[in-house]
């Protein structure tokens, strides 16, 4: 049995920092694929009492430019000279682009007085946050509340995205082009954002991010959900209206583009809706969608028929044996697509849609554990996938792997490419001990 304070989580990242933000990047240059503290809920409600003794570090809003200035004292105004202090004043006023607004929760956010960088994919000063690899998990408290955490692979250190009371925040999706978190919030009394939103979770090096916000304006006579990620940094989502049929509910897919502007640190992570185009209809019962990294006009589209291939409106082709799927993913480098079922048992095709393996999770970790790998807490023989996600290169794709009854912690099963073709567990990584605090983890995304 593994020693529960032996720490296993070690995901591939670089040795060295994480660069400065890269020169602003042109929808060719991307990849297929963020966070402040919510901030939301008025006054110190984002936290109910348990939070209290969490020992994870929720992720602080900026203070206001009136509140710095407060705390800088007499003292300190009085050893500026008078010429200097007014010339940093006239180079504040020239450069500042937003000005502070409160919401409707109390908070302060900063708001751009005019888009900076104009529509998608035109020049911004420092261009949109890049990518930190960090890991993002969907945790559910005893309370019903469901949060998003972010984890850093390097030093396994555990962040609150997103905390909003009575928030249920699902269906995390990574910008892997941008460090952008889109996801789904219900049922929040007292938030800022319903529906599709998304957060910019910050480096761990200085740099906060930004904080939650819509994406998607709101429906409210349907359900937006399944948001992902093109590489181009175009939104895909599920539209699927409210009834009560056997079958599935009808629903369409949508491709949302956004206009980009500077926040308050020169970042062009601020995104306002350009346009929404319903790209396929008469898709019934969707769960989830993915995009080809490779094509961001390809998408995966799991309804209630299974895996269908959709391209420019129509559905190319529907992997065989996906039936009974509810989720499916593509690996980073689009070679193999990973679907889920019902009954918590895992399909892999290959690019073509051919099937490489039908084999279940309990059967994979046998054979890693045959050629020598550790297994942790894991039981093979109880063995069920709760959650896909792509990792962040090649043909690796995390599994959060948990047993049918609960009883041990969930790890995460890492899919690569085995000796003979197909994908193989090539690695298990348990979890940091203070995510696990936090609450049942449900669903993974990098």
């Amino acid at each position: 049995m593994r020693d529960p304070e032996v720490e296993l989580f070690r995901f591939e990242v670089p040795a060295a920092p994480l660069p400065p933000p890269p020169p602003p990047r042109t929808p060719a240059d991307t990849g297929k694929g963020d966070g402040n503290d919510d901030g939301h809920g008025g006054g110190d409600g984002d936290h109910d009492g348990a939070d209290a003794a969490t020992t994870t570090t929720p992720l602080q809003p900026e203070p206001e430019p009136e509140r710095q200035a407060a705390s800088s004292g007499a003292g300190r105004r009085s050893r500026v000279v008078p010429a200097l202090a007014a010339a940093i004043v006239l180079a504040i006023a020239a450069t500042v682009t937003g000005i502070l607004l409160a919401n409707r929760d109390g908070e302060s956010e900063v708001q751009p007085t005019s888009p900076a960088s104009g529509s998608q994919g035109q020049q911004s000063s420092l261009g949109p946050r890049p990518h930190t690899g960090l890991l993002a998990v969907q945790v559910a408290r005893p309370s019903g509340e469901i949060h998003l955490f972010t984890i850093d692979p390097n030093s396994g250190s555990v962040d609150a995205a997103s905390n909003n009371a009575d928030a249920r925040d699902e269906e995390p999706d990574w910008d892997v082009a941008t460090n952008r978190l889109a996801f789904v919030r219900k049922d929040s009394s007292v938030a800022a954002c319903i529906g599709i939103c998304y957060v910019v979770p910050g480096d761990g090096q200085g740099d906060p991010g930004r904080r939650v916000a819509q994406l998607v304006p709101a429906s409210s006579t349907a359900r937006q959900h399944a948001p992902a990620w093109a590489r181009d940094e175009a939104l895909y989502y599920a539209l699927t209206s409210d009834c009560e049929v056997s079958g599935g509910c009808p629903g369409e897919v949508h491709r949302v583009t956004f206009d980009v502007s500077d926040d308050d640190r020169g970042f062009a992570d601020v995104l306002t809706q350009a346009q929404d185009d319903i790209v396929l209809t008469g898709v019934n019962g969707i769960s989830d969608i993915d995009v080809d990294p490779q094509d961001e006009r390809r998408l995966l589209v799991v309804d209630e028929r299974g895996v269908a291939i959709a391209r420019d409106g129509e559905v190319e082709t529907r992997l065989a044996g996906s039936d009974g799927a509810v989720a499916a993913t593509f690996a980073p480098d689009g070679s193999h697509v990973v679907g889920r079922s019902l009954d918590h048992d895992l399909v892999i095709w290959d690019r073509s849609g051919a099937v490489v393996s039908e084999a279940t999770i309990g059967e994979m970790l046998l054979a890693h554990e045959a050629s020598g790998g550790d297994l942790g807490s894991l039981d093979p023989s109880d063995a069920v996938a709760l959650s896909l996600s792509p990792d962040v290169a090649d043909a690796f794709v995390l599994v959060l792997v948990g047993d049918s009854r609960g009883r041990n912690p969930p790890q995460i099963a890492v899919l690569g490419p085995g000796d003979e073709g197909g994908l193989v567990v090539a690695d298990v990584r348990a979890f940091p001990l203070d995510v696990l605090d936090e609450g049942s983890i449900e669903a993974i995304a990098r």
